[in-house]
């Protein structure tokens, strides 16, 4: 098929199908590696007859678009999905390069509507902000923090507000990018201010609006207030099961929708004392959520295959595995119920404060005490008293999110001999196997 008006999209549907797993493929994406490189071959030869790299502005606006069969855009469109799929396996040389070129033919005031028309989104500009989590993950932060604000002030001022899966997907590589580099005042307001009126009812991304705007709230460094956990978050949090088509495609840029429903877990449940019901559930889902997500950045083979969703997971899933310990203590140790003071009334201070502002406790409801009867226990709680006695636990800890983390520097997804990739394989299966211990002992107990 040699007319672009079929063939490109084609191209852009199978290829959106590869990256969200639909169309299942190895370890390596080889298949998607050809359809790639097969996208740019023919939209290249499309536009062979013009000289794309050394077209001035002039050129392309006064000469190129008066000739019908010019089809310049189809080929900026190829070079992001080729820039983009190097991105993420690592080669980000080889991303940088096509990046580049596509940037230098590519048009904003003209092309977006001409690629929205043609693509139902503007990939050219998504690229660009994808662009943000290569420097990421080649450890340059403050250059991608500038990426994200050259995003922020010329990209999505114009991006077309009707297209809200491409619109998202720039969102998320803000968030990426600002939310977990001490940014999340700014990130939250650019999120609340440029999604449209209505997203939740969105076929594809709507389900996952309400759970963003309560993890830009509560997650660490957030300067909003936050302290009486409501009932309402906690259903939403126990409720949220992100789709596998998007979870697996924001997975590919850097961000799993998994590890956004147990990080969700993780800051509410923080909130809660220990031995509560609720607190319980929520840590509980936060470790199913996190090791899906882990599950879903690494390779068959053990290795790593998304770096920067992976390590985005690996310190959500190791505090909730922290806050399981506490629980399993806990349930081990103390044998009251510190939701109902000594002469029977009620501690508010654990309570889940609803919309209609009526108070429901944490589903403890009768005292521990009364349900079990220890003979002969001389054990010693981890404050040193016994086990009967009540134990005292710090308040929730913070993480200094003013701390720049790096990611995986110069690290390819599927490099053979990586020894880094190793260990942080290792690395990971080892975090991942508390959590099942924890259960399993959770439920012996």
């Amino acid at each position: 098929m040699k007319d672009a008006s079929i063939v490109f999209p084609i191209y852009n549907l199978v290829g959106a199908q590869l990256k969200g797993g639909v169309i299942e493929q190895d370890d390596q994406c080889s298949l998607e590696s050809d359809l790639a490189e097969k996208y740019v071959q023919e939209a290249q030869t499309q536009v062979s007859n013009v000289h794309i790299r050394t077209l001035s502005y002039h050129i392309l606006l006064t000469h190129t678009f008066c000739q019908p069969n010019y089809q310049v855009f189809h080929y900026a469109r190829a070079l992001a999905y080729l820039a983009e799929y190097k991105g993420r396996i690592g080669s980000h040389e080889e991303a940088f390069e096509y990046f580049n070129i596509m940037k230098s033919i590519y048009v904003p005031e003209v092309h977006q509507k001409l690629l929205s028309k043609a693509y139902a989104m503007d990939k050219c500009a998504i690229c660009i902000a994808i662009s943000a989590l290569w420097h990421l993950q080649k450890g340059d932060i403050d250059r991608a923090i500038e990426q994200c604000e050259y995003i922020i002030n010329e990209i999505l001022p114009s991006y077309d507000k009707t297209d809200v899966i491409g619109l998202y997907t720039i969102l998320l590589a803000l968030i990426r990018v600002l939310k977990f580099n001490g940014h999340v005042d700014k990130v939250r307001d650019v999120y609340n201010t440029v999604v449209p009126s209505g997203i939740e009812n969105h076929f594809a991304v709507g389900h996952l609006h309400k759970p963003m705007q309560l993890l830009l709230k509560i997650c660490d460094g957030s300067s909003e207030q936050y302290s009486t956990v409501q009932f309402s978050d906690v259903e939403l949090a126990l409720n949220f099961d992100p789709a596998d088509m998007p979870d697996k495609n924001f997975t590919c840029d850097g961000f799993s929708m998994k590890s956004m429903s147990a990080e969700i877990c993780l800051h509410l449940s923080r909130r809660i004392a220990p031995g509560n019901a609720e607190r319980e559930r929520l840590v509980d889902r936060g470790i199913e959520q996190s090791n899906i997500a882990n599950e879903r950045v690494t390779a068959s083979n053990g290795m790593i295959k998304h770096i920067l969703a992976y390590e985005g997971n690996k310190e959500i899933q190791i505090r909730l595995i922290e806050l399981k310990r506490e629980d399993t203590t806990v349930s081990r140790t103390v044998i009251y119920d510190n939701n109902v003071h000594i002469d029977g009334t009620l501690n508010s201070s654990n309570c889940i404060t609803t919309t209609e502002g009526s108070q429901k406790t944490l589903k403890r409801g009768v005292s521990i005490a009364n349900r079990f009867v220890v003979k002969g226990d001389t054990s010693k709680g981890s404050n040193g008293s016994s086990s009967g006695a009540p134990s005292s636990f710090s308040a929730p800890y913070h993480v200094d999110t003013t701390k720049k983390k790096v990611a995986f520097s110069h690290l390819s997804s599927f490099e053979s001999h990586g020894s880094r990739h190793s260990e942080n394989s290792q690395s990971s299966a080892h975090e991942s196997a508390p959590a099942e211990d924890i259960s399993h002992n959770s439920q012996l107990s």
